[in-house]
């Protein structure tokens, strides 16, 4: 009888030691653009991208057209005129430009801070259902002995959930 309570109690133990050093990381890129959800928002800032792109371009074409018109012969009061009209259109240009990486930024940030939420949640499921102690990414770490790359379970985990 004591050499069956002997051998439970180091069965448990060891299990115990196990489990303390069951720790891993995965690769957060890598599972980010494995999320549908990311890739369908990054193909909208994409296409946010161009449609701004698009509309500078149509700011910018026709200044272009117009400095390439501006002529020597023009008395000093015309090309005062001319440049405080091209100065104007160069600040509007800038504000827009200004505008645009800001709105795409800002896309990008909620975007972010959305799949940092969604990852963490799966993590931590991740974590239970595999019995996890501890999962980071990978650029968390400098070193850690005995820790697993979940990077490839993670990705079919999180794809068997969605």
């Amino acid at each position: 009888m004591k050499l069956i309570v002997i051998i439970a109690s180091f069965i448990l133990i060891s299990n115990a030691n196990y489990r303390q050093e069951n720790l891993g990381f995965f690769d957060y890129e890598k599972v980010q653009k494995s999320l549908a959800y990311y890739r369908k928002h990054m193909e909208k800032i994409d296409l946010l991208k161009t449609k701004l792109n698009d509309s500078l371009l149509n700011l910018v074409k026709p200044l272009t057209k117009r400095v390439s018109t501006i002529c020597i012969n023009y008395t000093a009061k015309e090309l005062e005129s001319e440049q405080n009209f091209l100065l104007k259109q160069q600040e509007k240009i800038e504000n827009f430009r200004t505008f645009a990486l800001d709105s795409i930024q800002l896309e990008k940030n909620k975007l972010e801070h959305l799949t940092r939420e969604r990852i963490s949640l799966l993590a931590k499921d991740f974590c239970e259902l595999n019995g996890i102690l501890f999962l980071s990414k990978k650029t968390d770490f400098l070193y850690c002995k005995n820790c697993q790359n979940y990077t490839a379970e993670f990705i079919k985990y999180i794809n068997l959930k969605n």
